[in-house]
This record gives C-alpha cells, structure tokens and sequence, in this order.
C-alpha cells in the first residue's frame, strides 16, 4: 500500500470518529439532565426519609462537581448560556448538599425548585438539538 492510501485511509477514520460541535453539545446536555434528575429523586427520597444523610449528601456532591465538569465542556463548546444554566443547576446542587448535612429539609425545597427552575430552560436547549 501506498503512504497516500494509508493516509487517505487515516484521515477518513479519523473524520467518521469526530463528532459534531452540536452532537457533543446535545450528549452533554443530555448528561446534565440525567444528573439534574438524579439529583432531584435523591434529594426528594431524603426528604421523605427513604435514603440516608451520608448517601444523598454525596449524591448531591457528585452532582456538583458533574455540572461543573459540563458547564466547562459547555463553554468550550460555544454553549455560554448552556454553562451558564449549568453554573446555576451546580449552585443549587451544592446547596441541597449543605442543606442535607444540616438536616435543613426547608432549605432543600428550595434547592429543589432551583434544580427544577434552572433545569427547565436546559431541558428545552437539549430537546432543541435534537
């Protein structure tokens, strides 16, 4: 074979593996909603007495330092206004988290409603890409 065969054949391999910005975009999203979900059925388990503290605390944990993995993926992306909602949905997972270690079942309503608000524009962002 010739180095131009092997060539064509690497760059051809290489562009059918790339995705597209608005792919990558739409699977992250799509991770964030997961979390967001996730976060929100924990959080609404301990409310209700269904899981332990230490589980719904990490839970919560986990949750924040995924947004902030998105938000900076998103951003990268040219998604500001996505990593932005993604900040937002990061905040109030970290502060679901500190109202769980302070057994604060009030304070993580509110962190509730702010995953829901926050998330709620990310969803429509998400269904809009695909």
């Amino acid at each position: 074979m010739s180095i131009r065969c092997i060539a064509s054949g690497l760059i051809l391999m290489i562009a059918a593996s790339c995705q597209s910005t608005d792919e990558t975009a739409r699977k992250e999203l799509d991770l964030v909603a997961v979390w967001t979900q996730t976060a929100r059925r924990g959080a609404e388990a301990w409310s209700e007495g269904k899981v332990p503290s230490d589980y719904a605390q990490r839970l919560a944990r986990a949750t924040v330092d995924q947004m902030h993995r998105s938000e900076r993926r998103l951003r990268t992306l040219g998604r500001a206004a996505d990593g932005d909602r993604t900040a937002a949905l990061a905040a109030a997972a970290s502060e679901m988290e500190q109202a769980i270690q302070s057994g604060d079942r009030g304070r993580s309503e509110n962190a509730l409603r702010r995953l829901a608000s926050a998330g709620a524009p990310l969803e429509t962002a998400r269904q809009n890409a695909q």
